[in-house]
């Protein structure tokens, strides 16, 4: 199936290298724990989608379990903690091609799709107001913007295999030092 099949499916398919597996997590840092409750090996765990409740020790649990085996990742309907992705979120997850982010997600963390190589695009979440510096340096992905951005971080979009409409609005207060060098795939209007 697509990923639009992946992102709308309720069910979880019984267990096998090519399915995904959701897991819903009760509150913030217990995401090992409802893993270990399926019994599954988290490195055989290829595609997640995740609800509830997770936060920075979540994420580390991720990296820590199946940083390098993880390909896809759906938690639009998770709330982080401080509706924040943490610093460094998702760096070093080599096979990484497909992220659904958080719908009430606020703030992107520093470094956090820092390296990525992505197939399918990052949508940035309407409502998303801060993207700190280095979120996307070098990372190779197609992105859509939000018309919610405040502020970007330094080199937060430093790549030049990033591709998208820049839709930058009046909401927008500060551009820190290099926010888009290199980023020439970028193009778009600032609105004023």
């Amino acid at each position: 199936g697509s990923i639009i099949d992946w992102e709308n499916d309720e069910v979880t398919h019984e267990f096998d290298s090519s399915s995904y597996v959701v897991i819903h997590v009760p509150e913030s840092g217990m995401l090992e724990h409802e893993i270990t409750k399926l019994d599954i090996d988290p490195k055989q765990i290829e595609n997640l989608k995740i609800t509830g409740y997770i936060g920075e020790d979540d994420i580390r649990y991720l990296h820590t379990a199946m940083e390098k085996t993880i390909r896809a990742i759906n938690i639009r309907d998770v709330h982080m903690d401080n509706d924040r992705l943490p610093y460094e979120g998702f760096k070093r997850m080599d096979n990484l091609r497909h992220i659904i982010l958080p719908k009430s997600l606020k703030t992107i963390g520093g470094k956090c799709f820092k390296d990525l190589r992505l197939i399918s695009p990052i949508i940035i979440p309407e409502g998303v107001t801060y993207i700190e510096g280095w979120a996307f340096f070098d990372c190779d992905a197609e992105i859509v913007m939000p018309h919610t951005l405040e502020h970007i971080g330094a080199l937060g979009f430093k790549s030049n295999k990033l591709r998208g409409e820049l839709i930058l609005t009046d909401n927008l207060k500060i551009i820190e030092g290099g926010a888009f060098n290199d980023a020439s795939g970028l193009y778009g209007t600032f609105y004023m």
